[in-house]
């Protein structure tokens, strides 16, 4: 099993907002044996280490991220699933 950090998207949908508005987050995303995202953070990652360095070496992980394609959280039936951004 593999993980690193992603950028995920999510779609809120409100009264106020029936249409949706998006949330952007960096969260951790843990991957199967096939390389697909199977589970990850409900909530996005802070930064954080033991040390300033374990800090700085987290931050540098994340942004990673921003290299790599946004997935979108999204509903497929009754579970969630991830997706890869092609706008």
């Amino acid at each position: 099993m593999s993980w690193n950090y992603r950028v995920i998207r999510r779609k809120f949908v409100s009264e106020v907002i029936p249409e949706g508005e998006y949330s952007h987050g960096i969260h951790e995303v843990y991957y199967d044996e096939a390389k697909q995202p199977y589970t990850w953070s409900k909530d996005p990652i802070a930064a954080h280490g033991e040390t300033l360095e374990d800090i700085k070496e987290d931050l540098e992980m994340q942004r990673e991220a921003f290299k790599k394609p946004i997935l979108e959280e999204i509903e497929e039936g009754e579970r969630k699933v991830l997706k890869q951004v092609h706008d």
